[in-house]
């Protein structure tokens, strides 16, 4: 599921967990075979495909934001969700710095739509602070 103008923003991190919930299930189905040369191939082939779904959501988010910001100016009510999903779209792909700078920019974007206390920053705040633990900040 990506984003669209006619359907809701659905948080980055449940569609990642998705797939790794399903590259789980098949690896366990694999484990239980006699071949550690189709273990590994598919999930190599399976990581390959997520990878490539990840590059898909990461151009969509980015097209959401910029669609978003056209309409409702640099820190719209709903940019906050976008640039949290795009964030955890780029922690999947392993570039922290720049998922670092989604979520600083999600954070921002929920502090002046909301307030300096709404709830909506703890998944962000956790998700910026294990991407700068990657990146040894």
């Amino acid at each position: 599921m990506r984003p669209s103008k006619s359907m809701p923003l659905v948080p980055a991190g449940l569609l990642v967990l998705q797939g790794f919930l399903f590259h789980a299930a098949c690896a366990q189905q694999l484990a239980e075979t006699d071949s550690p040369e189709l273990v590994a191939q598919t999930q190599d082939a399976t990581n390959a495909a997520m990878r490539a779904q990840a590059l898909v959501d990461r151009d969509a988010w980015q097209r959401t934001i910029a669609d978003l910001e056209a309409r409702e100016g640099s820190w719209g009510a709903e940019l906050g969700e976008a640039w949290l999903g795009l964030g955890t779209t780029l922690r999947a792909l392993g570039e922290h710095e720049a998922a670092a700078e989604a979520f600083g920019k999600a954070l921002q974007s929920l502090r002046i739509g909301f307030g300096l206390n709404d709830i909506r920053q703890l998944p962000v705040l956790e998700q910026l602070r294990a991407a700068h633990e990657q990146t040894g900040n």
